[in-house]
């Protein structure tokens, strides 16, 4: 009974304008400082987040409900109630929208600077390889292409257009990056022009596991990851 009058008395706090504005902001607030802080999925999953947050804030709105109850409250009551009460609402409202302003800015920049670092240490760790382990004939340098798209895997070669995609969702460290740059370049290492019927025909026989086309990646990026980030103080 006690949550049925809350999810009345919630539809009409929601309809007071000024109330409903603040409620967001917070939400908004904690969201954006969240991904700021660099909170495990926060960035990728910002709407999740920005549910998970609101659904937080219900619930605790509820406690607070559940041991003071409001009865038989319209929007106007309600709105004169909050003004007497937190007379700086809009205020604090418009403070909080600016500090959103600004994280987002400050997000967004964040982003595109890690976005760059990671474009610049791609091109790096493909120019390394290249340089100690160049694959003959006319294509010597595979093409990199860094995705937000979701996937299963953390990076892919595809051998018809000889182009590596690292997916960036899955990456967690700048050493999982560079061995999953390795290990896709290895996979452009051992490509001979054949198609990968090959590799599809091996890899359902023997399963991913055991296939030697991935063993050989694996070992290498392994190890190969281990002396790059040595040689360049990692």
């Amino acid at each position: 009974m006690i949550l049925e009058h809350y999810l009345d008395f919630l539809k009409v706090l929601l309809s007071v304008k000024s109330i409903a504005f603040s409620l967001f902001s917070i939400i908004s607030f904690i969201s954006l400082l969240e991904i700021l802080l660099r909170r495990k999925d926060a960035r990728r999953n910002f709407i999740k987040t920005v549910v998970i947050n609101s659904f937080i804030l219900m619930i605790g709105m509820f406690v607070l409900y559940a041991n003071k109850p409001i009865q038989n409250i319209n929007s106007t009551q309600l709105e004169v109630l909050v003004l007497l009460e937190y007379p700086n609402l809009n205020v604090w409202s418009l403070v909080l929208t600016v500090l959103n302003v600004i994280l987002l800015f400050t997000v967004r920049v964040q982003k595109e600077n890690t976005e760059l670092n990671v474009l610049e240490h791609i091109d790096h760790v493909i120019e390394w390889c290249v340089e100690n382990y160049p694959k003959s004939g006319v294509r010597k340098r595979p093409k990199t292409i860094l995705s937000q798209e979701e996937s299963n895997n953390k990076g892919e070669y595809d051998p018809s257009t000889r182009v590596i995609t690292i997916y960036a969702q899955h990456i967690e460290s700048k050493k999982d990056l560079t061995d999953t740059i390795i290990h896709e370049y290895f996979h452009f290492y051992l490509h001979h022009g054949k198609s990968s019927e090959a590799y599809d025909e091996k890899l359902n026989s023997v399963g991913y596991e055991a296939h030697p086309e991935e063993l050989i990646c694996n070992i290498s990026a392994e190890k190969l990851t281990e002396i790059y980030l040595e040689q360049h103080g990692d």
